[in-house]
């Protein structure tokens, strides 16, 4: 499976690393949604800083979807979860441009904000999706539904928002949901006695 070639994600990678301050949003976007779907890197933890500030960079002149699909593909790697400050700036250019989203965008946005531990008391966010999701509602499909429920539920400050509940069909009883995962450690780079040892017993 290509998705498990190391040394295409590798070459890849390392383009990336050196293009992504030309990119255009949609550019960032597409890189962020591909890459994000790769076991081999989603705890690359150079690679995601390098596309979130790529992507702070860029937030002005992203697009509804573009932002949602950044939003929902940074949510998927442990490392960018904990990226606070992009975060914040995401869930900015969320509340701006709430009026100009799809369902879909909606739904992307609901799913990857909620997994930010960081941003689940942010009202203006959350009540800003809320509206966005009333507003939509009606052309949502099932997928988008199941998705802003799971999203939501996990944003307590809502329980008590009943229109949107009613709307979305649901109870709010809290369902299960995927645990959060801890920030990553900081590196801790191997010292040259451990290397020479390493070395020494391989030899």
């Amino acid at each position: 499976s290509l998705l498990r070639n190391q040394e295409l994600w590798a070459a890849m990678r390392l383009a990336a690393l050196e293009r992504n301050r030309l990119m255009n949003p949609q550019d960032i976007s597409n890189c962020v949604v591909g890459f994000s779907k790769v076991d081999l890197l989603r705890k690359d933890l150079k690679l995601w800083q390098s596309f979130c500030e790529a992507a702070v960079a860029q937030l002005r002149h992203m697009s509804p979807q573009g932002l949602a699909c950044i939003v929902n593909g940074l949510s998927r790697v442990h490392p960018s979860r904990w990226i606070q400050p992009v975060w914040q700036e995401l869930a900015k250019a969320a509340i701006r441009l709430e009026k100009k989203m799809i369902p879909q965008d909606v739904s992307n946005c609901v799913k990857g904000f909620s997994r930010a531990p960081s941003l689940r008391q942010n009202r203006e966010l959350w009540e800003a999706l809320g509206r966005a999701a009333l507003a939509q509602r009606p052309q949502m499909n099932p997928k988008d539904i199941e998705n802003c429920v799971k999203g939501f539920s996990r944003v307590e400050l809502l329980f008590t928002y009943e229109s949107l509940w009613e709307a979305l069909g649901s109870p709010r009883e809290k369902p299960k949901v995927e645990e959060d995962i801890p920030p990553p450690p900081p590196p801790s780079p191997e010292s040259p006695m451990k290397r020479s040892a390493a070395r020494h017993d391989r030899t």
